[in-house]
């Protein structure tokens, strides 16, 4: 039984571990806003939030001192705009069209010309994840339906009430067993001569008998990172000094690169930063 469901569970992970296709859905946005402090208008209303995308020749309009930065894809940077004033994005960046300032941030990195950074494509350039859902089912917590930039990663669950032990199994995309133990913890770390390969993809799962009997499982599957999508990564990292927005960017061109659980530590960063921004803490603490 147990040797079936492993068979049926290595051809998923050989086939799903997969970056998704980019949909388009009418026009490309001009830009998008990556930081807001305070209050900014769409031009004929509607309030701007951090994400909002942008349309061609779109007029913002600042109140007060409010601070928007946009990213502007087709100069391939982001620029500051300080209120109170009206801004509209034209084919070369952004300009003033009354009142404010606004300052030109150096070229973005060009990692980020690869691809168009929008929110809304988010979910369909992550890693398709599959796994049990029933209700007797273990939480797995990480690693799931990720891409991974370390080779050695932790695996966690979380703790099923009553249950004393638990079987863990490591396999990767074959179905071939690499690693398995039984542990009262929730966690379990791989031993030295348990060495994971870049670019390959593991399923895992954790079994747990209940105290009624019945038993509980769950499995998901992840990836580690192969060459191309670590020096994406690396040449887009920001310093210590970068700014909000350029942390916002990062954070969504980790996850167009199916690095998900590292793309919502940056998330979880950010909302704090911004913490009435009900969209950064949903792309970080709901994941």
């Amino acid at each position: 039984m147990r040797a079936n469901r492993r068979f049926a569970r290595s051809l998923i992970a050989g086939a799903t571990l997969l970056l998704l296709p980019v949909l388009s859905f009418g026009a490309e946005p001009a830009g998008m806003v990556t930081d807001l402090q305070g209050v900014a208008l769409r031009g004929g209303g509607g309030k701007l939030a951090i994400l909002a995308e942008l349309g061609a020749g779109a007029q913002l309009e600042l109140e007060g001192s409010a601070r928007v930065t946009v990213a502007h894809f087709a100069s391939g940077r982001q620029f500051d705009l300080d209120g109170p004033g009206v801004f509209r994005l034209t084919a070369a960046g952004v300009e003033s069209a009354g009142g404010g300032r606004v300052t030109a941030r150096a070229p973005l990195a060009a990692a980020y010309r690869d691809v168009r950074l929008r929110p809304a494509r988010v979910a369909q350039a992550s890693i398709s994840m599959r796994g049990n859902t029933g209700d007797a089912a273990v939480q797995l917590v990480s690693p799931v339906g990720t891409w991974l930039l370390e080779r050695r990663p932790s695996f966690r669950w979380k703790t099923v009430a009553g249950v004393v032990s638990y079987r863990f199994e490591l396999t990767d995309n074959t179905g071939r067993v690499l690693y398995e133990t039984s542990t009262g913890e929730a966690s379990v770390a791989l031993p030295e001569s348990v060495v994971l390969q870049s670019g390959q993809t593991y399923a895992w799962q954790v079994d747990a008998r209940l105290p009624d009997g019945r038993v509980a499982d769950g499995w998901t599957e992840f990836g580690i990172a192969g060459t191309d999508r670590r020096e994406r990564v690396d040449s887009a990292r920001p310093g210590k000094d970068a700014s909000f927005g350029e942390r916002v960017l990062f954070a969504l061109l980790l996850d167009d690169a199916g690095l998900r659980e590292a793309a919502s530590t940056v998330w979880d960063g950010l909302a704090r930063e911004r913490p009435a921004d009900l969209r950064l803490r949903t792309l970080g603490g709901s994941r």
